[in-house]
């Protein structure tokens, strides 16, 4: 004779239904004394109290107590059958048996027993144990006090009873229209459970014989069958498919398919305290630990793992802060101390891990110290980002840190397969028996985890569509997100349409699994109809996507992409479409199998890959720059390829971090080193020539839209007007000049300037410009520039030439207005100064009381020696190291402006040093301005290969109008008009 089937059913309530407990044995022995099922089942109950017990709170096991006497726990049984009427029962303690998903603690032991049957239905595979939920609804019973207990403490804990039960009801039902979402049986009064008892019971034992037999008892047909209560409700908790998104604790009651391997990790984990779980991207090894494994260790599936605490970390760019942030965010004992931000608590223990590798073990032995039985559980998730975001120096410190024995240490990580190599060298000894390989699923795994989730929540799927969707994944890397995406894409069109059922004709809209990911991205990116759509994603997805030579993700933060409307619309489509995550102010890809599957993403990572490493090496330095007290300045042969890159990826300065910034565009760090009086010649010279290639951001010094009411929307110089004031008597070659108040151009004119001269329609060649200078040197031919850069004052310049320049210019500020200025130097009044000569210069309009002129020669001196100071060098006595004559032994012109600290007393720099500017006056007669003539023409200040003497102030030379030199330049002055 065959043995009979044995049936276990499992029963769980607090002590307030003792009763309606009495009712299932009474069934159950009904059952088992009923001739159909003679010899073919045999029912038994478990409970964890005394069965017997007559009281309304039975002295219960603790579920630890129950296991660790041998007794079945509900999830091993094949019915769980739990009540409630008008209390919950007594909250479990925390340290012997966890906490639920959510971190709060069991409501009582029947809650645990309750959800550890849920589990196990999910787990085992099988759909047992079948748990059926009952609710008791009328009045219970006014309290009655225990022996030495005070009636008013009585009825404040019959009332915290019935809300606790509420609470765990709630979920169960919608608030307003009362409607069931999760499935429970009401009952008021014994007699309507008697009745509903034994109906339900019988049809639960008929088809759990059924299941495990595939035979049909006798009893069968007269056994209603009774909906199983879903263990997923999608009115509160969404889709039972995540989608690109990984399945964690959350889904734990719609995590199937991977129970095999989560049995194994949890057995390895047993006995090792090193995990790497090993698997293509796309695998699913992020979801096997956070909803297989962390719940079974939740649930003490290693006692006593319910009291381990459970860190979830990735590595970022920064993985000590990571790690930090995770500890303080994750184990409570860590939080330190409440009155110093979060900020600064998580910056020091990162430091404080960083600085010293065994800061870890003593980090955990410290909060684990109140408790021999707690550990810390570390998951490093994506673990392969320490090698493609972080810094070398902070990836091989972090590695170091992790291989350092820790007591209470448990690690799990999990890299993608690809990286595997790069991770053996650090870990080569510990791999040999921590390497756990996640294969992909079996095609009946995969069936599961299509069909299951779906049964769990009510929905339902055409004929053929779960064997259509299976045949249809493929066995290629990433499949396993192919198939997510499409369950959750066609669970969101049934929802769209206000039904349950998963339809064929949704997915073939979606083109299939193969498709899906890349239809809809694309369907998303081209329905915002962007201005600029491609340069739109390259914004988006160069904060999204990591250089390395595989392209994974990366997270970013929302805030870099403030302002940017259409970046904003693109990463709120894609958010809405479960394409990316958006968690707090972090945003990242939803999934790696965007970036392969997305042909117009998957193209533009391949286009712009080599780029887009160099601007991440670039990021990587200048955080090395900032942390090293931002010792150096790049140069601009290393800056112009960088430039190249950062137009090639549509980056613009305003889209950089402030660090970057700084890094990229030293401009302003180069100018401040300019005022240090001890830089060399030559560091001047470089910083000159860095700042003409890098874009020299100085007023007076390149060129300015032409502001004029008949601007011609050209470039004219950008001029820096100097106030020279008060005037006063100079005294040159023995001949006594009265100088006026004027205004005198801060830089000589630069390369830049004179070439918009040139290149003007109605410049150069413009005959008006060149009115009654000898025929002969009209419009006269051009000598190259020595030093083409574009700061440096224009060299190889005519006396003719320069008078042209600045008729022209003259034409193009008409109408400029200079107003009334104090300089500085009014300080300097003379006694002989007049009525005309007061410390203020008065308002100049060009056009009208004052041109735009070469100085004469009593101007620029006055300039060059502070008025009435007549200081022998701009600056006073001569300094060395203040002026580019030949003492430099540069040998040539450098850009304008190096010598901040050799300015004359009005600001004009390079009045020493430099070019020889012309001057307006004929040299052999001083008050004589004769444009016609040839006579020899004054130039003031000594050049670059003259010795300080020929630098001073009052030093004279003179030139053939018509010479064209490469140490001759020019400066222009706003001042009252002369007659030519």
């Amino acid at each position: 004779m065959a043995t009979p089937l044995l049936i276990e059913i499992f029963l769980s309530s607090p002590g307030d239904v003792n009763t309606e407990r009495g009712k299932v044995r009474a069934v159950a022995d009904k059952i088992n004394h009923d001739p159909m099922y003679k010899d073919k089942l045999k029912v038994e109950v478990i409970a964890w109290d005394d069965p017997h017990a007559d009281v309304v709170m039975p002295v219960t096991l603790t579920p630890q107590q129950a296991i660790d006497l041998g007794m079945k726990r509900p999830s091993e049984c094949k019915i769980c059958i739990t009540m409630f009427w008008g209390r919950m029962g007594t909250p479990l303690d925390t340290d012997a048996h966890g906490t639920k998903p959510d971190g709060t603690p069991y409501l009582s032991g029947t809650e645990w027993e309750y959800l550890d049957a849920l589990n196990g239905a999910k787990g085992h595979g099988t759909g047992f144990p079948v748990v059926y939920l009952y609710r008791r609804t009328d009045e219970p019973p006014p309290p009655s006090p225990r022996p030495g207990q005070d009636i008013a403490d009585a009825y404040i804990e019959y009332g915290t009873q019935r809300k606790r039960v509420q609470t765990f009801f709630a979920p169960l039902r919608d608030s307003v229209s009362g409607a069931m979402r999760g499935y429970y049986h009401e009952y008021a009064g014994l007699d309507a459970f008697a009745d509903m008892i034994e109906k339900h019971l019988r049809t639960l034992v008929n088809h759990v014989y059924e299941k495990q037999t595939g035979a049909v008892s006798k009893s069968a047909e007269s056994a209603k069958t009774v909906p199983v209560p879903l263990r997923w409700n999608i009115d509160s908790e969404g889709s039972p498919f995540p989608g690109l998104h990984v399945f964690t604790e959350r889904y734990e009651p719609v995590y199937f398919g991977r129970s095999r391997e989560v049995t194994q990790v949890l057995r390895r984990l047993t006995t090792q305290r090193l995990l790497v779980i090993v698997g293509a991207s796309g695998s699913g090894k992020s979801s096997l630990v956070r909803a297989g494994l962390f719940p079974k260790l939740r649930d003490n599936a290693i006692p006593p793992s319910a009291r381990w605490f459970r860190v979830t970390m990735r590595p970022t760019t920064k993985p000590f802060l990571a790690l930090a942030e995770a500890l303080i965010g994750q184990v409570p004992p860590l939080a330190g101390d409440p009155d110093t931000s979060l900020v600064e608590r998580c910056q020091t223990l990162a430091e404080t891990l960083r600085q010293n590798p065994g800061a870890l073990s003593d980090q955990l032995a410290s909060a684990c110290a109140k408790n021999l039985h707690q550990e810390v559980v570390l998951f490093v998730d994506q673990f392969e980002e320490l090698f493609t975001l972080a810094h070398e120096a902070d990836c091989r410190a972090f590695l170091s840190l992790l291989k350092q024995p820790a007591e209470r240490l448990r690690l799990i990580l999990t890299i993608r397969s690809d990286f595997y190599d790069t991770l053996l060298p650090h870990f080569e000894e510990e791999l040999r028996e921590a390497n756990y390989t996640l294969a992909k699923p079996s095609p009946f795994a995969l069936l599961e985890m299509i069909r299951r989730p779906a049964e769990a929540s009510g929905l339902t799927f055409d004929d053929d569509l779960p064997e259509t969707i299976l045949n249809d994944t493929g066995e290629d890397a990433g499949a396993l997100a192919l198939l997510a995406f499409m369950l959750d894409k066609l669970y969101q069109r049934a929802r769209s349409r206000g039904d349950l059922r998963l339809r064929m004709s949704d997915y073939d809209a979606l083109e299939g699994v193969q498709r899906v990911i890349a239809v809809s991205a694309e369907e998303e990116f081209r329905k915002l109809k962007l201005a600029e759509p491609e340069k739109t994603l390259q914004r988006v997805f160069h904060a999204l996507v990591s250089v390395d030579e595989r392209s994974t993700r990366q997270t970013a933060k929302r805030g870099v992409f403030a302002g940017d409307a259409d970046a904003n619309r693109l990463i709120d489509a894609f958010i809405n479409a479960r394409l990316l995550i958006a968690d707090k102010d972090q945003l990242e890809v939803a999934h790696e199998a965007l970036l392969r599957e997305w042909k117009t993403l998957a193209d533009w990572i391949e286009r712009t890959k080599d780029d887009r490493s160099q601007f991440r090496l670039v990021e990587r330095e200048a955080d090395i720059w900032q942390r090293e007290g931002r010792s150096y300045l790049l140069s601009a042969e290393r800056l112009l390829p960088i430039y190249a890159v950062l137009v090639r990826l549509e980056r613009d300065k305003e889209s950089l971090s402030p660090i970057l910034c700084d890094f990229l565009y030293p401009q302003t760090m180069l100018l401040e080193e300019l005022k240090n009086p001890d830089a060399t010649h030559q560091r001047r010279l470089r910083i000159g020539d860095d700042l003409a290639l890098l874009g020299d951001p100085r007023p007076g010094v390149a060129l300015t839209p032409d502001p004029s009411p008949s601007g011609r929307g050209e470039m004219i110089p950008d001029m820096l007007w100097l106030p020279v004031a008060p005037g006063g008597e100079i005294t040159i070659e023995k001949q006594k000049v009265t100088v006026q108040p004027f205004y005198i151009a801060q830089y000589l004119i630069t390369n830049a300037q004179y070439q918009a001269f040139v290149d003007a329609p109605d410049g150069f060649n413009n005959l008006d410009w060149w009115v009654d200078m000898p025929k002969d040197y009209q419009r006269q031919a051009l000598d190259a520039q020595r030093t083409q850069a574009s700061n440096n004052p224009r060299d190889n310049i005519s006396w003719y030439q320069a008078m042209a320049f600045a008729r022209w210019l003259n034409d193009r500020l008409r109408g400029l207005t200079l107003v009334a200025t104090t300089p500085a130097s009014s300080a300097a009044k003379t006694d002989n100064a007049g009525a005309d000569n007061a410390g203020i210069v008065p308002t100049m309009v060009v056009g009208e009381n004052a041109e735009v002129r070469l100085p004469t020669e009593w101007e620029w001196q006055w300039a060059a020696q502070g008025g009435a100071e007549a200081r022998k060098f701009p600056w006073g006595d001569w300094q060395p190291g203040y002026a580019n004559t030949s003492e430099a032994g540069l040998g040539r012109a450098i850009a304008v402006g190096m010598y901040p600290h050799g300015a004359a007393v009005c600001g004009a720099l390079d009045l020493a040093g430099s070019l020889s500017e012309w001057c307006l006056n004929d040299h052999n007669k001083v008050d004589l301005i004769s444009i016609s003539s040839k006579e020899y023409k004054v130039l003031r200040g000594g050049s670059f290969h003259n010795y300080q003497s020929g630098a001073a102030a009052s030093s004279r030379d003179n030139r053939n109008p018509h010479y064209r030199l490469n140490f001759n330049g020019l400066r222009l002055v706003v001042a009252a008009p002369m007659r030519l």
